[in-house]
């Protein structure tokens, strides 16, 4: 890997700073994105971004995975990044990557100026914040997120029945009653949308076990527990005679 990246002294006053674990997850992925356009399986992935996954980064950057996905949450959370996520991989977007890396004649004009693939940038940034695009049909944004949500579920499919899939899109996407309505999933402090559907689909199995005839410790337990009390002597105003 040839070239060299940007760093600005301003990143001291970043939040993150003082963090050895972020800056150098910041710093790591600055190295690591793609410094042009690369053509991935068919499509573009554009200068700034990066299709990885959280295995092959945890594994490239010597960090645990869960160290990863933390690091990935606090940047998102800070608008610094975006990211897609498919079945086996997720894409990851620097937001404003010019402004870090941009090339220029002279000293202080990069900042204001965009490039036709910083206007790209731009535009996936604002579909992220969930803004929906102006037309002659009005949709709400969270009718839109919602269909995100739904159509994020697809490439899941080949894994997962779709009732299962679909049982798991009505109770994550499910809004609250607020002024600006969230759903149920947007509200979780962190959220792996594979590592949730695994865990539904245990749940699921082991409540068709138990739905089958293969009942549970606790179920089994109160089984016995009435099962006793029904041998004791209880007189008519409820005492027991031992």
């Amino acid at each position: 890997m040839e070239g060299w990246i940007k760093i600005y002294r301003k990143i001291e006053d970043w939040e993150w700073a003082s963090n050895p674990v972020m800056f150098y997850f910041w710093v790591k992925l600055l190295v690591i994105v793609n410094w042009e356009d690369k053509e991935w399986q068919g499509q573009t992935i554009e200068r700034g971004s990066i299709i990885t996954s959280i295995t092959k980064l945890a594994a490239q950057l010597s960090l645990s995975p869960k160290q990863v996905r933390t690091c990935i949450d606090r940047l998102k959370k800070g608008e610094q990044i975006i990211t897609k996520t498919a079945n086996k991989w997720t894409k990851i977007t620097i937001c404003n990557y010019e402004d870090y890396q941009g090339c220029t004649e002279t000293e202080g004009q990069t900042k204001g100026k965009q490039t036709g693939k910083q206007r790209a940038t731009t535009k996936e940034i604002e579909e992220y914040k969930n803004i929906p695009p102006l037309s002659k049909e009005r949709v709400s944004p969270i009718e839109d997120r919602q269909k995100k949500f739904y159509d994020s579920l697809l490439p899941f499919l080949d894994r997962y029945s779709k009732e299962m899939l679909r049982e798991f899109y009505d109770y994550w996407s499910e809004p609250d009653r607020a002024k600006s309505p969230k759903m149920r999933w947007e509200k979780q402090q962190t959220w792996s949308l594979e590592g949730r559907l695994s865990t539904w689909s245990r749940n699921e199995d082991k409540f068709s076990k138990t739905k089958s005839g293969i009942k549970s410790r606790d179920q089994r337990m109160w089984e016995q527990v009435e099962k006793n009390l029904s041998r004791l002597p209880f007189n008519e105003d409820g005492s027991v005679n031992i």
